[in-house]
């Protein structure tokens, strides 16, 4: 038997490196497993005919390319992820971190998002529909018309460019229009209502609450109030007024001008500071005060009631008109007084007798 020396067990194995160096060098082909404790390098390119199962970590410092799809049942940590075609995923897509992409994203089953989303350029949305509330710090801005099914709230003030239409009960709580505001159906103010300008509604205006004017206003056409109208200031009207009613005046009334009266019934006491002139047949019913001293004066028939002469001088017995009594003056009572004394005066009528001689006929005196 031959003994081996430790030489020749050297020589061995230096030939056998050398050998799987020489093989290796080249291109190999492994059709079984392989399994290396250490590290396994590669210089050339590498192909996987079937898969390549790593049970621990695989650094790829070049990076890698699939060419297929590629599956990572678990998660996928990316410092920078970039795509340059398109990415599609059938399961939910998680970013913690801002995500910017440059190019269009189409999502073909929509998106969730359930924290605060930023959109720096337009967002063109063909339908949007907001369950929630929608709160913008810009501009809104609509090409076609939009429906809030629950309504929309606007904090701060809202402009509208052109028309806006109201098909049911518009309700503002603050509704300042500085342009034409049409509204075609009922306009509902449940607080106060304040406009600067002209407000013109061509349909009737119902104030379940009343009004209040601050201001001068206008109705260039009929004015009916049904109910009573109470005014704490004085009323101007600069055209004829109307009263089919009649009027009722609890205090003090002045007329500057000339008031025609059909037909006029004083139930009272009645004081003129200047003259009454009767042009037409008069009636009295009752009894006229001639002085502060009552004396009280009955007429039956028509009278005019002049205003009183004046004597030259003093009299002692009584002064007769100094107007002729005739035809032209019947019916008329004159107060004669004299100028000296206030207290002396007499109240004459022009009557005429059964013979037809007209003559004047003391009634009464104050002498």
């Amino acid at each position: 038997m031959t003994k081996r020396t430790p030489i020749r067990y050297l020589l061995v194995i230096i030939l056998s490196v050398a050998l799987i160096y020489t093989v290796v060098s080249a291109a190999t082909t492994i059709s079984d497993s392989i399994s290396t404790g250490g590290t396994l390098s590669a210089t050339g390119a590498t192909t996987l005919s079937s898969t390549l199962g790593v049970s621990g970590l695989a650094t790829l410092t070049g990076g890698f390319d699939s060419a297929a799809s590629s599956t990572v049942d678990q998660r996928l940590a990316v410092q920078e992820l970039y795509v340059y075609g398109n990415a599609s995923t059938t399961g939910t897509l998680t970013v913690t971190g801002a995500s910017t992409l440059t190019g269009a994203v189409t999502m073909t089953g929509g998106f969730d998002s359930a924290a605060s989303s930023t959109v720096d350029q337009r967002l063109a949305v063909q339908e949007l529909y907001v369950y929630g509330n929608a709160t913008t710090t810009g501009a809104a801005t609509t090409t076609l018309n939009a429906a809030f099914l629950q309504g929309f709230y606007s904090a701060a003030s809202s402009t509208v460019a052109g028309n806006l239409t109201v098909t049911g009960t518009f309700s503002p709580t603050d509704f300042n229009p500085t342009g034409d505001a049409n509204i075609g159906d009922s306009l509902l103010v449940a607080g106060n209502a304040t406009t600067t300008g002209a407000a013109t509604t061509t349909l009737n205006a119902a104030f379940l609450q009343g009004f209040h004017s601050a201001a001068s206003s206008t109705v260039d056409g009929a004015l009916t109030v049904t109910g009573v109208s109470t005014l704490q200031s004085t009323l101007i009207l600069t055209g004829l007024a109307t009263l089919t009613g009649g009027f009722d005046s609890a205090a003090s009334s002045t007329v500057d001008e000339r008031l025609a009266v059909q037909e006029f019934y004083v139930y009272g006491n009645a004081s003129t500071t200047g003259s009454i002139t009767v042009a037409s047949a008069s009636s009295t019913e009752a009894w006229i005060n001639a002085s502060t001293t009552v004396k009280e004066l009955s007429v039956d028939g028509n009278f005019i009631l002049l205003a009183s002469e004046s004597s030259a001088a003093d009299a002692a017995t009584t002064t007769e008109p100094t107007e002729a009594c005739d035809s032209t003056v019947y019916g008329r009572l004159i107060v004669v007084e004299e100028i000296d004394d206030v207290n002396d005066a007499w109240l004459w009528f022009c009557g005429q007798s059964a013979a037809g001689t007209y003559a004047w006929k003391l009634i009464d005196n104050n002498n």
